[in-house]
């Protein structure tokens, strides 16, 4: 038997759409994304209000998403269950274009139900689906990355013998929800993401009875596809105002958002920008990439005013930056090399004083920092490399009595210095480096042999000229 509480249960007037729906104006389109806001906030708490204008615009931007060249994905991450995800996913189903929500889906299924009916995608549990063995979901990924832009196709063969050729298209706006880092760099660079907290115990919402919401989730909806598209001519050919603090990919997914924003006036510019800024400026800690962690790093430790290092220098000082995995890895040099090989850049032999080592040269991981740091200026501060150590300029000038003795191993300082460690792949010759016998001093003590009348000087280092007549 129903109680008479239960029965005359009303949704607070946070769940109410605006009584009277707005007309076709511009201006109603900030009210009715207001309404969204209250709406989302009724049921979710969200870290930040970054997050909750993120989403509302995320809502907004399904009714119109076709007339964008990429479709935003929402990446909907907790560190535990209990968060809010799914019941975020939940509120979502009831102000978004066509929604299909899931928790488990085939690469098959995805692409010819996005075909088909251009939905906006709920994929739940995706942590679960994204856990499986690379080769199980090779397809699903590519599907996901492909349908992120307009224009991408997914091929397959079709008819009786399997004689035709089908084309599905993969373009809708998705939600990804999950425990933890789940999404591959592939899907999270695709995304904005929105990171859930387990609701603390002064942080209250109303219950989500989906019976009770419905109908007033249909009015929001009725009047949010109303507002959106008598203007999707104007969203379409919309240029806004792009953050030059995001990069390439922040600036594609984030664009659709901001037109929309734009649209409403009011303070949703300055929100959508400023959420934009929050949730997706570059950092190195924010990426994924060990290589992009590795060039902060050498970044960071690299002495002020030096050209070059020597790789055994390189490595103390990386395993001893904080919070990074290079110490426990125990980063040798040849791992080192092999890492930073794909950014095109190799370690050589380098000439500091009157050493000769495996190293390397600032000027080829500049280029590097440029391209994959967003803060790529130069460490202007003392770091761990520069202590006990006079000034580059001091420390490679030859003649100089202040240049510091070079390091010896304990034990072996009458004896070339050698090493068991692997070679490092690929390495480059130094231009201040020749394969000829350095003018430095014999390791048995003699003095360094003096030029010979017809001997030609190259740098700091002496050829005789008739051997390569």
């Amino acid at each position: 038997m129903t109680s008479t509480s239960e029965a005359s249960r009303e949704p607070s007037p946070a769940m109410r759409p605006p009584d009277d729906p707005p007309t076709d104006s511009s201006g109603t389109l900030d009210t009715v994304l207001e309404s969204v806001l209250d709406f989302l906030l009724s049921f979710v708490v969200f870290p930040s209000t970054s997050e909750a204008h993120a989403v509302t615009l995320f809502a907004a931007v399904t009714w119109v998403y076709e007339v964008f060249d990429v479709a935003p994905y929402l990446l909907v991450v907790g560190p535990e269950k209990r968060t809010g995800k799914t019941r975020l996913l939940e509120v979502l189903d009831l102000v978004v274009r066509q929604p299909i929500s899931t928790a488990s889906i085939t690469e098959a299924a995805l692409f010819r139900v996005i075909d088909a009916q251009t939905p906006t995608m709920l994929i739940d549990e995706a942590d679960a689906l994204f856990g499986k063995p690379r080769e199980a979901i090779q397809g699903l990924r590519a599907v996901i990355d492909g349908g992120h832009r307009k224009g991408a196709k997914i091929f397959r063969m079709a008819g009786p013998r399997g004689e035709k050729i089908q084309e599905f298209s993969p373009f809708c706006p998705k939600v990804l929800s999950g425990i933890g880092e789940f999404a591959p760099d592939t899907v999270a660079d695709r995304s904005i993401t929105i990171r859930l907290q387990r609701k603390a115990a002064d942080e209250h919402v109303e219950r989500f009875r989906r019976r009770i919401v419905v109908p007033h989730a249909d009015i929001l909806r009725s009047v949010l596809e109303q507002a959106l598209s008598v203007h999707a001519v104007d969203l379409g050919s919309a240029w806004p105002e792009l953050p030059d603090a995001l990069n390439d990919r922040a600036q594609d997914v984030w664009e659709p958002l901001f037109a929309v924003a734009d649209l409403a006036a009011g303070p949703w510019p300055q929100r959508a920008r400023a959420a934009a800024l929050a949730l997706s400026t570059d950092s190195v800690a924010a990426d994924s990439s060990l290589g992009v962690q590795l060039l902060g790093d050498i970044r960071s430790v690299w002495l002020e005013g030096a050209d070059k290092l020597f790789t055994a220098d390189l490595l103390e000082q990386l395993r001893r930056v904080d919070e990074s995995p290079w110490d426990e890895w125990n980063l040798a040099g040849y791992r080192l090399a092999k890492m930073l090989k794909p950014y095109g850049v190799k370690s050589r032999k380098v000439r500091i004083g009157s050493d000769t080592k495996q190293g390397w040269r600032y000027s080829d991981l500049e280029p590097l920092f440029v391209r994959y740091l967003a803060d790529s200026s130069r460490n202007t501060g003392t770091t761990p490399v520069s202590q006990g150590l006079p000034p580059h300029s001091e420390r490679n000038t030859p003649n100089d009595p202040k240049r510091p003795e070079p390091l010896q191993r304990k034990g072996c300082s009458d004896v070339p210095l050698e090493t068991t460690e692997k070679a490092e792949p690929d390495a480059m010759p130094d231009p201040d480096v020749v394969t000829a016998q350095f003018e430095a001093t014999d390791v048995t003590g003699t003095p360094e042999a003096q030029p010979k009348p017809g001997d030609m000087i190259v740098g700091e280092i002496t050829m005789n000229e008739g051997a390569h007549k």
